[in-house]
This record gives structure tokens, C-alpha cells and sequence, in this order.
């Protein structure tokens, strides 16, 4: 059973140093790990590379989906993990690589996520659709009359160890590789954000499942990559929109997209 883990790196060597502090006792023959570096200014990202004794791949800016999709497209594996450079794995990879291996239906699978502060993140819910994202992603969640609603997105009310989601966050995802190369990974017209809902969204119409899966834990070190603020909020709402017209139509992209930009205006003039 092996696995081939993908880190692509933006501008994240400290937080990729602590992970590959974290990684390296698990590396093995059978859990080969690569960098795809989208952005190494001087040298340290292919430092710590050779140190920890992985595999470097140097790499223009392409995106999150499309550096993922340039190392995993060549590469024969029975698992692939997409792990962002700014998470601690606090598991056995190859425990949690025997659970799925039991449970065959589940295509994508991924960890509990914790923050520094201990603190689970969101990072699953069921899949964005346009009535959840007009609620939940803007500011009338706040309102008690949408509570039923928000809590049924985030599952906030599900407790069971593993649950069938239809979301998980690209932060920490286990792909069956077979599943990953059917659906010709990422989509890469996404160039950062929402590639994660989109990838899990076309899994469960292959007719695949999803699973957040408690029993293991991450750690979340919480470092973005695109430091504009303006610049992250433009690639964010292009990305939403592309997702909410790609899988929903045009109509509700706009109407949608129309009115989360109408509510968020005043934080980024």
C-alpha cells in the first residue's frame, strides 16, 4: 500500500520546516513525499528538501490545483495525500491509510483539524450550494431564523466518529489515486480557493463518498499564502463565482455572487 504525499509551497518555509520536522519519521519507501516549490526566493524550501532527504520540485506560480496535479499526474501511487506546508500530521499515515483500504466506498477522506489553540476548524460541511451560500457565507447567518439551516451545513449537530460529508478542506485530503486520475485531479481554472469544494463536489457525482474521519487528528498552523489582502478577496470571489456557475449554472453564479459581494463590499475598499 503506498502513498505519495503533495506539498506544494508558496512562501511557507517556516511553517514547511515544522512540518517536515513532523513528517520525516514516517517517510518510508512505501510514503514517499514531494515538494512542488511554486515560489522559492532563496533557496530554503530546496535546503530543507535536501536535509530531510524528499523529493523537490521547482515550480512557476501555476496555482494550489494545478502544482498538485503536475507532480500526482505521473506518479504511480495507490493513495495520494494533499497536505498544506502549514499542518502537523499528529497520526500513522499508514493507520489511516488501512482504514481506507477497509472502507473502499470512500474516495476522499480526510482528518479532525484542531488550530493552534486546540480548537476543531470547520473543515467539512455538506456540498455549497447556492441557498447554503447565500446563508451560511454571509451575514445572515447571524440571524435565528437560519440556525436550522447553518447548523444542518455545518453538520454541527453530527457526532459520529466518521461522517459521510460533502466537503473537506484541502488542508489535509487522502485521495484513492484511481478516483483522483478518473476525475483528472484538480480543476485547474482555480487558481487557489473553492478547488477543494469542487474536487469533492464532482466525487459524489461519480457517485463516490466522502468522509471526515475524527479518529486522527491534525494540527492547523493557520498561514496563508497570499498576504494582499485585496488580491486574496479578488482570487477568492472569482473562484466562488467559477464554482457556483460551473456546477449550479449562470444564473444562480450571479444572483448569488451578486449579493456576497454586495455584503462584503465595505471590507475591502
Amino acid at each position: 500500500m503506498k502513498v505519495h504525499i503533495s506539498i506544494v509551497n508558496f512562501r511557507s518555509a517556516d511553517h514547511l520546516r515544522n512540518c517536515l520536522r513532523n513528517l520525516s519519521s514516517q517517510i518510508s519507501k512505501d510514503i514517499v513525499l514531494t515538494i512542488v516549490d511554486n515560489s522559492s526566493e532563496t533557496g530554503s524550501v530546496k535546503y530543507l528538501a535536501n536535509k530531510y532527504h524528499i523529493n523537490y520540485i521547482p515550480n512557476s506560480n501555476v496555482g494550489f490545483g494545478a502544482a498538485h496535479n503536475h507532480l500526482l499526474k505521473d506518479i504511480d501511487s495507490d493513495y495520494f495525500l494533499i497536505l498544506n506546508p502549514d499542518v502537523l500530521v499528529n497520526f500513522e499515515i499508514n493507520s489511516f491509510l488501512m482504514w481506507m483500504r477497509n472502507n473502499r466506498s470512500y474516495a476522499i477522506a480526510s482528518t479532525k483539524i484542531l488550530n493552534l489553540d486546540g480548537i476543531t476548524e470547520k473543515s467539512y460541511s455538506k456540498v455549497l450550494t447556492p441557498l447554503y451560500a447565500m446563508i451560511c457565507l454571509s451575514f445572515l447567518h447571524k440571524f435565528e431564523i437560519f440556525t436550522r439551516l447553518k447548523n444542518e451545513f455545518w453538520m454541527t449537530e453530527s457526532h459520529d466518529n466518521i461522517l459521510e460529508t460533502g466537503f473537506l478542506s484541502g488542508a489535509v485530503m487522502f485521495f484513492r489515486a484511481d478516483i483522483f486520475r478518473k476525475l483528472g485531479g484538480f480543476d485547474e481554472r482555480m487558481f487557489l480557493y473553492f478547488e477543494d469544494n469542487d474536487i469533492c463536489k464532482r466525487t459524489l457525482d461519480l457517485g463516490y463518498k466522502i468522509a471526515y474521519n475524527t479518529e486522527y487528528v491534525s494540527t492547523h498552523l493557520k498561514h496563508g499564502s497570499v498576504v494582499d489582502a485585496k488580491l486574496r478577496y479578488e482570487i477568492f470571489t472569482e473562484s466562488r463565482f467559477y464554482y457556483l456557475k460551473k456546477h449550479f449554472g449562470l444564473l444562480f453564479a450571479f444572483i448569488v455572487e451578486g449579493f456576497l459581494r454586495l455584503t462584503e463590499f465595505k471590507k475591502y475598499i
